[in-house]
């Protein structure tokens, strides 16, 4: 397992790099969603190198690490459609959803599998503590706060 951790670690960080140099979408919707965008096709990208990694002991990659990138890849098609739809109330909603599932499901896929740079953040929206209920920003029409980036 500790093979595989180190190869998907070595994917996830490339992929949370491109990320993390995305500008900042800032509070403009539009500019979000063109952001949600690019960061789906990076995170889709990961899953199919990932995918491509012989799991432990020559079978298929973890189940768990699978699972993960299903329900971020979920959650970014949520903040698409609601960005696409300018509802920024329902982007505040999937950001803070994405932090409370992703960020608990992480941690037991780091667990689970022993990955440090994988599964460490939800789709866009920081870490979420165990004690954490909400850790995202995002765009709204009369607010100035930023959008955190995300990582895989």
């Amino acid at each position: 397992m500790a093979e595989w951790a180190d190869q998907a670690d070595g994917v996830c960080a490339e992929i949370n790099a491109k990320v993390e140099s995305l500008p900042d979408p800032g509070n403009d919707p539009v500019t979000f969603g063109a952001y949600i965008t690019r960061v789906r096709e990076l995170l889709t990208s990961e899953q199919t190198k990932l995918a491509a990694l012989e799991g432990p002991d020559g079978g298929e990659p973890p189940a768990a690490m699978a699972d993960y990138l299903k329900r971020q890849l979920y959650l970014i098609d949520q903040l698409d459609e609601a960005a696409t739809a300018g509802d920024s109330a329902r982007l505040r909603s999937v950001l803070d959803q994405s932090a409370r599932e992703l960020g608990p499901l992480g941690r037991d896929v780091a667990k689970a599998t022993g990955v440090k740079k994988c599964a460490t953040t939800g789709p866009v929206g920081g870490e979420a503590p165990a004690t954490s209920t909400t850790t995202a920003s995002v765009p709204a029409a009369s607010t100035s706060t930023s959008t955190s980036k995300t990582e895989g």
